[in-house]
């Protein structure tokens, strides 16, 4: 047999075959699961609307509610502040200071060939962690109904 139609201990002389067609028992084709458009995330306007019109508050009641709750995180977050600003269930924010950091030399060993990280200054850093009451609300979304 001639070295050209043998490749890593194949023979490459026969064609390969087509996969076969998807099976017609999924409900969604994987293309429509892929292309299918999510809803747009809510802009401040449309959150400020809805809350105002469930729980029967003025839309600058819910704004000035907005604006306290950002002081707030800026108090907590700020240098010399507490470091932790906390939204009960929902979400803990956290402030990490991370330390400067040298120039470093390594060897990338994909390519063989030395690269260089470069320095980093000492930097603080936000760091946001969901609660068990928003996993909860991600969980429980994930469900069929």
């Amino acid at each position: 047999m001639p070295k050209s139609t043998r490749r890593r201990g194949t023979i490459l002389s026969e064609p390969r075959q087509p996969l076969p067609p998807p099976a017609a028992s999924r409900s969604v084709s994987v293309e429509t699961a892929f292309t299918a458009k999510r809803e747009k995330a809510p802009t401040r306007r449309e959150i400020v609307a809805r809350i105002s019109t469930s729980k029967g508050l003025t839309r600058r009641q819910v704004s000035s509610v907005f604006d306290g709750l950002a002081e707030e995180i800026k108090y907590a977050v700020r240098e010399g502040g507490p470091g932790t600003f906390s939204i009960p269930g929902l979400l803990q924010i956290v402030v990490v200071e991370k330390p400067a950091t040298k120039e470093r030399r390594v060897i990338n060993p994909f390519t063989h060939l030395e690269m260089v990280f470069k320095a980093l200054p000492a930097r603080r850093m936000v760091k946001v962690r969901p609660l068990r009451g928003l996993i909860e609300l991600v969980a429980q979304g994930m469900k069929p109904e």
